[in-house]
C-alpha cells in the first residue's frame, strides 16, 4: 500500500476519533469520510495512466526544427524533483510567463537546466511529456496539472512573454560546438547597458570590411547606440540642449512645439516626437514607432556567434546569418546575447 494511501486511512481514523468525542452528527463523518475516499480514488485513478511506449521526444525549439538535436535519452531522474513546494520556488524560472527573460536569469543553468527551464513553459499550461524523467520532475510540482497529451497540445495557448522566453533559451542554451569559448570581452560593456524584452538596450551599427572570421564566431568592430532622452516635464516653447554623441560631445538645442521638438531657429527641421511624461520621467526620443533617435555612447568590438540568425521583424524574415551582410555593415535596434556575451540574433525592428 503506498504512503499516501495510508496517510488518507489514519486521517480518516482521526475523524472518526473527533466525531466519538465531540458527538457530532453523522451526516458530518459521513461527509468526511467519503470526501477522502473520493480523493483517493481520484488519485489512484490518475496515476495509472499508461505512459507511451516511443522514444523520448522533448518539446520542439526553434533551434531544434532546424535540425539541431535534442536532449539525450535514457537520463537519471532530473535534479530539483525533490525539492519543497510552495509558491514561485517552486518554479527553476519564476516569472517566466509574465516577463520578458535577459542573458543575466539564465547565466550559470546547465544544459540539463535549460531543457527543465524550456519544459517548464510548455508545463504551466499541463502538458504532458513522452521523457518519463521530465514527466516524474514536473509530477513533483505542486503547480502542476498534466491534463494535455503531447499531440493535443496548441501552442496558441502561449503568451508573448512565453514564446520570447522559449526563443531565449533556445539561442542561448550552451552546446558542445560553444561550450568552450570564453567570455566576449564586450560582454561587461552590454550587460553595464542592460536588457529589455529579452534584449540589449543598445543598437548596433556594423562597421563595413571589418569582419574578422574566429572558427565558431566573427568579430566585428561596431558602434555602441544609446537612445536620447530628454526632461518629461517640458513645457511648450521651452528650450532644451541634449547631447546626440557620447563620443565627441556633439550637442544640438531644441525647442518643444506643437508634435514635438525641433532645431532652434529652424522652421521645417527634424521632428523628435515629444510628450511630457505624467511623473516627469525622462522621455526617449523617436522619428516613427520603432525608429528611436540614438546616440553613439562606444566604439569598440561586437562578436557574433556563426549560427546567429539575422532577421526583419516588419517582414517575418528570418535567416540564417550570412557573412557578406555582416561585411556590408548594418544597424540593429534588436540585439540578443547569449550567457557569454556572445550575439545570438540580430534584428531590425523598423517601420
Amino acid at each position: 500500500m503506498k504512503g499516501k494511501d495510508l496517510w488518507k486511512i489514519n486521517l480518516g481514523v482521526v475523524a472518526m476519533a473527533v466525531f466519538l468525542l465531540c458527538g457530532c452528527g453523522s451526516s458530518k463523518v459521513a461527509r468526511l469520510i467519503g470526501a477522502l475516499a473520493f480523493e483517493a480514488a481520484e488519485e489512484e485513478s490518475s496515476g495509472g495512466q499508461e505512459e507511451s511506449s516511443r522514444e523520448e521526444k522533448e518539446v520542439p525549439t526553434p533551434a531544434q526544427t532546424q535540425g539541431q538535436p535534442t536532449a539525450p535519452t535514457g537520463q537519471a531522474p532530473l535534479a530539483g524533483a525533490g525539492l519543497p513546494r510552495g509558491g514561485e520556488a517552486d518554479y527553476l524560472l519564476p516569472g517566466s510567463d509574465t516577463r520578458y527573460l535577459t542573458p543575466g536569469d539564465v547565466e550559470g543553468l546547465s544544459k540539463e537546466e535549460f531543457r527543465i527551464a524550456r519544459n517548464e513553459i510548455y508545463a504551466r499550461h499541463g502538458r504532458r511529456f513522452q521523457s518519463q524523467d521530465l514527466q516524474d520532475y514536473f509530477d513533483g510540482k505542486s503547480w502542476y496539472a498534466g491534463t494535455v497529451e503531447p499531440s493535443g497540445f496548441d501552442e496558441g495557448v502561449l503568451n508573448e512573454f512565453e514564446k520570447a522566453n522559449i526563443q531565449l533559451l533556445a539561442d542561448t542554451e550552451p552546446s558542445a560546438a560553444l561550450s568552450g569559448l570564453p567570455v566576449a570581452p564586450s560582454k561587461e560593456i552590454v550587460d553595464r547597458y542592460g536588457y529589455k524584452d529579452g534584449y540589449s538596450v543598445l543598437s548596433y551599427t556594423i562597421k563595413p570590411g571589418t569582419v574578422k572570421d574566429h572558427g565558431d564566431y566573427y568579430e566585428v568592430d561596431a558602434v555602441y547606440q544609446q537612445g536620447i532622452e530628454a526632461p518629461g516635464n517640458l513645457s511648450y516653447g521651452q528650450q532644451v540642449t541634449l547631447v546626440v554623441n557620447e563620443l565627441t560631445g556633439e550637442s544640438v538645442t531644441l525647442v518643444y512645439r506643437e508634435g514635438g521638438l525641433y532645431p532652434v531657429g529652424e522652421t521645417y527641421g527634424i521632428q523628435y516626437y515629444y510628450s511630457p511624461s505624467a511623473d516627469a520621467s525622462p522621455v526617449v526620443l523617436y522619428q516613427g514607432s520603432d525608429d528611436r533617435v540614438d546616440k553613439p555612447v562606444y566604439d569598440g568590438k561586437l562578436y557574433i556567434r556563426k549560427d546567429a540568425t539575422e532577421e526583419v521583424a516588419i517582414m517575418n524574415d528570418v535567416h540564417a546569418l550570412d557573412r557578406g551582410s555582416l561585411d556590408g555593415g548594418n544597424w540593429y535596434n534588436g540585439v540578443y546575447f547569449d550567457q557569454k556575451g556572445y550575439v545570438v540574433r540580430l534584428v531590425y525592428y523598423g517601420d
